[in-house]
C-alpha cells in the first residue's frame, strides 16, 4: 500500500468509529422502545372526590319531561381546574326532591360524582348546554343552580 493510501485509511478510521458508535445507539434506542420502557414517571398529585348537585326546578322532579331541557339525568358535567385544564366529566344522576314544593315548584337536586381528580385550589363546574361556570374552592357538596329558584 503507498503512503498516500495508508493516510487515508488512518483519517478514515476514527470516521468509522464514530459512524458505528452511532448507529449502535439508535439500534438501542429502537430495542428499548420496542420492549415498551419508558422514562421514569413523576410522582402521582394527590386525587380526590368532586361531588355536588344541580338544582332546578320544576313541577314534578320524578318527571323528567318538566324538567329544563339543558339539565337531565346523564347531561354531561365537566370539572375544570383554575387553568381551565378539563380535569374530568361526570353524568348527572335522576332528580331528587331538594325540598317541599312552593307555588307548585318544586326544587330539584341532579347529583354528581367524579373521583379521581388531582387535587386543586379551585374546582370549575360547567354543565352541558348551560352557558357560564360554577367555581368553588371545596371538592365536596358543591351546589349549581340553573335558573330561577322558587
Amino acid at each position: 500500500m503507498s503512503g498516500a493510501h495508508r493516510a487515508d485509511a488512518r483519517h478514515r478510521a476514527p470516521f468509522l468509529a464514530i459512524l458505528a458508535s452511532l448507529v449502535l445507539a439508535a439500534l438501542v434506542a429502537v430495542a428499548v422502545a420496542a420492549c415498551g420502557a419508558t422514562a421514569p414517571r413523576a410522582h402521582a398529585r394527590a386525587a380526590t372526590l368532586v361531588s355536588g348537585v344541580v338544582e332546578v326546578t320544576a313541577v314534578d322532579c320524578a318527571n323528567a319531561l318538566t324538567l329544563p331541557a339543558a339539565v337531565q339525568p346523564g347531561t354531561q358535567v365537566t370539572v375544570l381546574a383554575p387553568s381551565g385544564t378539563v380535569l374530568g366529566t361526570a353524568a348527572l344522576g335522576a332528580a331528587v326532591s331538594a325540598g317541599p314544593p312552593s307555588y307548585g315548584m318544586s326544587t330539584c337536586a341532579l347529583p354528581f360524582t367524579l373521583t379521581g381528580v388531582p387535587v386543586q385550589r379551585l374546582y370549575g363546574i360547567r354543565l352541558a348546554g348551560v352557558s357560564g361556570t360554577t367555581w368553588s374552592r371545596t371538592a365536596g357538596a358543591i351546589t349549581v343552580t340553573v335558573g330561577q329558584q322558587p
